[in-house]
């Protein structure tokens, strides 16, 4: 049985996606706080409101945005709502996304982005993950990918094929994994934080992410 420590290794990032309250940030955090332990690695969150930081562990690092994650080693750090604080569309700011995703190859770190609409991470951007980890796909997901035929797109059409047949109360308790590094696919049941609760469930509600420009 395939598990996530099999999944989840240093050196490299995933990429979490699904719709609004499918469980994307309560994965996130359980593999945060799990794989810090694990690897000895020091657990960061970019861009969580300072005002709620006293939700998370003491020993977790809140950074301001994407780019300090350069300045640090030996981590573990999350980007929920990566749809909002990475220019991942942005054209000029293409360089920046392929340097910050290159990082985790290049010494031990993990990186953790959490999005809601997939199309945002284009092709060119799906070789710098190591898996996908799919909570429910957003509704209508012709409108999620690009394409039809583009990889992103099966997959999520593999995983709402899997969640279909869950009952409903399930759907947020399981993530439909795609392991090409360890060559498997199918469902992982996942659990919560030991810090998990209604209101970091709600953290970003209302809250607005000032996007930086990249020169």
């Amino acid at each position: 049985m395939t598990s996530y420590a099999e999944v989840i290794q240093p050196n490299s990032s995933y990429l979490i996606v699904g719709d609004v309250g499918t469980g994307k940030s309560a994965l996130a955090y359980y593999l945060l706080e799990t794989f810090s332990q694990e690897y000895n690695l020091l657990p960061m969150v970019v861009g969580f409101p300072r005002e709620k930081q006293t939700l998370l562990p003491p020993n977790f690092i809140v950074l301001d945005e994407p780019s300090e994650c350069a300045r640090t080693e030996n981590t573990i750090t999350l980007i929920d709502e990566a749809d909002l604080q990475l220019p991942i569309e942005d054209t000029k700011a293409r360089q920046y996304v392929v340097n910050l995703l290159s990082l985790p190859r290049h010494r031990k770190q993990i990186f953790l982005l959490a999005f809601h609409f997939p199309r945002l991470v284009m092709g060119r951007y799906l070789p710098f993950f190591s898996a996908f980890l799919l909570k429910r796909p957003p509704y209508l997901i012709e409108f999620a990918s690009k394409s039809k035929n583009d990889v992103l797109y099966k997959m999520m059409e593999k995983a709402e094929e899997g969640f279909a047949k869950l009952p409903g109360e399930d759907v947020v308790r399981y993530t439909y994994v795609v392991a090409p590094r360890i060559r498997w696919q199918g469902m992982l049941q996942n659990p919560l934080c030991s810090f998990w609760g209604q209101e970091l469930s709600e953290v970003w509600a209302g809250t607005e992410i000032e996007r930086k420009t990249i020169s």
